[in-house]
């Protein structure tokens, strides 16, 4: 469509994808056979994402003094995110997000483009269906415990955490021995929920017409929720 300031563009359509995993460690581990090592199940699963979406860049101003462009682009996705485990077990989630975006040349040697938008990312495949696993570390490893009166004179651990030590009953003489500590993963189907986000941007571009040089400064403002992670043995006791 033509306005009087330029075209107005549009794109819309819809997105399909299926994933699967299927991990499976070898015979030794999965029968528990390694010998101070890890013992891992199966992981399997599928996901499908369907989703819509569309955009339209508006040009709203044009060849006006201090107006040279201005236009704008509005955009925004649905997405639906299907989960399965082995077991048949599904589970499903959905979410939106947009973007809006405005782009303002003052004049040639001018520019200002700013925008606000959000995100959305599910859980993935291995997040989500990682078959309970176990391994070994070093006691001294994950125990922020030991010897934590010394440990806090050293600087390696907090007053809270020496603290924290002292309150769970733990004896100032706590040292290291040989025991090896066993930590558990897994993945997180039915209790992880989508991460997600929003952002802010603002910038200017600076291109004079005197030398072959652009110049561009941005601020970004990110804020993310819910961020998916794996978290160590240490910083869980920590």
């Amino acid at each position: 469509m033509t306005l009087p300031a330029g075209t107005l563009s549009g794109a819309m359509g819809v997105f399909y994808q299926r994933d699967e995993i299927t991990d499976r460690p070898s015979d030794t581990t999965l029968a528990g056979n390694e010998f101070l090592g890890s013992v891992a199940g199966i992981t399997t699963g599928v996901q499908s994402t369907t989703a819509l979406y569309g955009e339209l860049s508006i040009p709203i101003i044009k060849d006006k003094p201090f107006f040279e462009d201005v236009s704008v682009t509005a955009s925004g996705r649905f997405s639906e995110i299907t989960s399965k485990n082995e077991d048949g077990r599904t589970i499903t989630v959905d979410g939106s997000n947009y973007r809006l975006t405005g782009d303002w040349t003052i004049s040639p040697m001018i520019r200002v483009r700013g925008s606000v938008g959000t995100s959305f990312r599910a859980p993935g495949l291995f997040e989500q269906f990682l078959a309970d696993e176990t391994s070994i570390v070093r006691q001294s490893v994950a125990d922020v415990c030991i010897d934590y009166p010394g440990a806090l004179a050293a600087g390696d651990i907090s007053q809270q955490t020496a603290d924290n030590c002292a309150a769970d009953g733990i004896p100032t003489d706590h040292i290291s021995s040989p025991i090896a500590a066993t930590v558990a993963l897994g993945g997180g189907f039915g209790q992880l929920v989508p991460e997600t986000s929003k952002n802010y941007t603002i910038g200017a571009i600076f291109t004079p017409e005197f030398a072959d040089l652009s110049i561009a400064v941005d601020y970004f403002d990110i804020t993310i929720k819910d961020q998916i992670s794996t978290v160590s043995a240490a910083n869980i006791i920590a």
